[in-house]
């Protein structure tokens, strides 16, 4: 008795691995289309609550303490929080790659006679995991840039706490 394995045909069983690591590079891009949208949209709340930090907190302790090191440091923490999440929200040169170039595979398969259906696959999952690697290295960075601008965003509030616990002492 033979078994499953062996009943398959070998071009097929290599065209379902290929459809299935394809399947996985689109996955894998989908995820990280969600990562950025994701960071993304936590960066501008961090934005929205230093501002709100800065205009109440710093606002209320610039007039009653006045300038100070520790308000110049809030400052500079707002600043760089400002920075930071800019460079979170800024467009990334080169731009995201979460797709094949239909040109590019068009242009390598479809003028073959026969089409090689199962290269172009491999092709293509091979590109998407290019791509997922380059995105992977820039979404790293912007994380970065985020925690930092948290960071950030703590500090600010922190500091300017302590220039209103002083004023009020």
């Amino acid at each position: 008795m033979k078994s499953m394995a062996q009943n398959v045909d070998p071009v097929e069983r290599i065209r379902d691995i290929e459809t299935l690591a394809l399947e996985e590079a689109r996955r894998g891009l989908e995820v990280q289309r969600a990562a950025v949208d994701e960071v993304r949209s936590r960066t501008a709340i961090v934005l929205a609550a230093s501002a709100v930090v800065m205009s109440f907190l710093g606002g209320q302790a610039l007039r009653q303490a006045g300038w100070s090191i520790v308000s110049d440091l809030a400052l500079l923490a707002f600043g760089g929080t400002l920075a930071l999440g800019a460079g979170v929200l800024w467009p990334i040169k080169g731009g995201w790659r979460f797709r094949a170039d239909a040109t590019v595979i068009l242009e390598d398969f479809a003028d073959a006679d026969p089409p090689p259906d199962i290269s172009a696959r491999r092709h293509v999952a091979v590109s998407l995991q290019s791509a997922s690697k380059l995105n992977a290295v820039r979404l790293g960075r912007l994380y970065l840039r985020f925690q930092v601008a948290c960071l950030g965003l703590g500090i600010q509030t922190v500091l300017w706490v302590i220039v209103l616990s002083d004023a009020n002492a």
